[in-house]
């Protein structure tokens, strides 16, 4: 019968409601609420010179100053204006400094490439098939220039005298 008392108390106390947890301690300071972040800043439309159909010409773009990406009409620079053949870039000759031979007179390269903007060079031919540009109203042949990439970067060449 002792055995079936205690038995008894055993399953009563741990059947028995279990008391609520203590409450939360109180905070040691004033939680004020988190501000919202700070919104991104729009992307800047901007304009871009390019050499589109071996020719120069503007188009309008939008630059993130917060992702550092630039969208023409809605896709990336890149997917619109890729580096393709008819830029010097990714030419074995361009690569490897070696001169080019136009019009029977023989270039080199001269300086670093440079930014140029429509009207500055007209198409004047071609050269393993990356187009030539000279300076709009020059007199002489002196100097020529190739589209290295889409943003209207040029190299100059200068003419060595030697045909």
């Amino acid at each position: 019968m002792r055995r079936a008392i205690i038995l008894v108390a055993t399953c009563l106390a741990a059947c028995r409601p279990h008391d609520p947890p203590p409450p939360a301690p109180a905070p040691m300071f004033d939680e004020a609420p988190m501000p919202p972040p700070p919104s991104l800043p729009p992307p800047a439309e901007i304009r871009l010179c390019v050499v589109r159909d071996a020719a120069l010409t503007e188009v309008s773009a939008l630059y993130s100053e917060t992702t550092g990406d630039t969208m023409v009409a809605g896709h990336s620079f890149s997917d619109v204006f890729p580096v393709t053949e008819a830029f010097a870039r990714n030419a074995g000759w361009y690569i490897n400094n070696e001169p080019i031979a136009y019009r029977m007179h023989r270039y080199v390269k001269y300086g670093l490439p440079r930014v140029l903007k429509p009207g500055d060079v007209v198409r004047d031919g071609d050269f393993r098939g990356v187009p030539v540009f000279m300076e709009r109203g020059a007199t002489s042949d002196e100097v020529i220039y190739v589209p290295v990439l889409p943003l209207c970067e040029f190299q100059p060449y200068m003419h060595t005298g030697i045909k």
